[in-house]
């Protein structure tokens, strides 16, 4: 899956991430890049992205400016659910546990946290993407249970920005989103079938390491 978190510009970049599972049920992350491009440019990174990885979905989100470039991928419904573009709402009731999470954003990074806590996620991607990466991570903030009936909820966008001193956490949102639909989706049969073919597939300059 490609998970695609479109930035504002003027320094908020847009991130690709591509996220696999394999056979045995762990989780691989590889941060592609960070673009400081168009609405109409994403959209063809994106392709090239996708005509050169094996990823058979998109996953993009729509909250804010994302909408407009999902759309300069694929305009028509019909035509994004040909290309298995997904779209991702912050707000949205959560797919596996309505009753236990506020949001399907704060689904998303409960999912990846605990996959991360089960040693189930890996990141198999350029390293110098882990100190942002750690950054932002450590930026999230988990809402008081009061203020959300009870449910699983991280903070809003607005309270985490103030720990990244304004700073939008792009590179975490397009891991958590590319997790929560590897994570939801059902087994198509086309997983990776072993750790050592998705490094081979990888610059041979990457590291291949735990996250920290």
């Amino acid at each position: 899956v490609l998970s695609i978190d479109v930035g504002g510009g003027f320094g908020d970049a847009s991130v690709i991430t591509k996220v696999s599972r394999t056979r045995f049920g762990t989780v691989l992350v590889e941060c592609l890049g960070e673009h400081q491009v168009e609405t109409p440019a994403l959209a063809s990174t994106v392709a090239n992205y996708r005509a050169s990885s094996r990823a058979i979905e998109e996953v993009w989100d729509v909250d804010g400016i994302g909408l407009s470039a999902m759309q300069a991928r694929a305009p028509d419904p019909a035509q994004r659910k040909a290309l298995g573009v997904i779209k991702f709402h912050g707000n949205d009731v959560p797919v596996k546990s309505p009753t236990l999470y506020y949001n399907r954003r704060s689904e998303a990074y409960a999912l990846w946290r605990d996959l991360l806590n089960q040693n189930q996620c890996w990141y198999v991607g350029n390293p110098m993407y882990i100190q942002k990466i750690k950054r932002e991570m450590h930026a999230q903030i988990w809402a008081n249970a009061d203020a959300c009936k009870g449910k699983v909820r991280l903070e809003k966008k607005d309270k985490i920005k103030k720990n990244l001193n304004g700073e939008s956490p792009n590179i975490v949102d397009s891991i958590a989103m590319g997790v929560w639909r590897v994570a939801t989706m059902p087994a198509v049969g086309n997983e990776i079938k072993d750790h050592k073919d998705f490094i081979k597939s990888l610059n041979r300059t990457h590291n291949t390491k735990r996250w920290f």
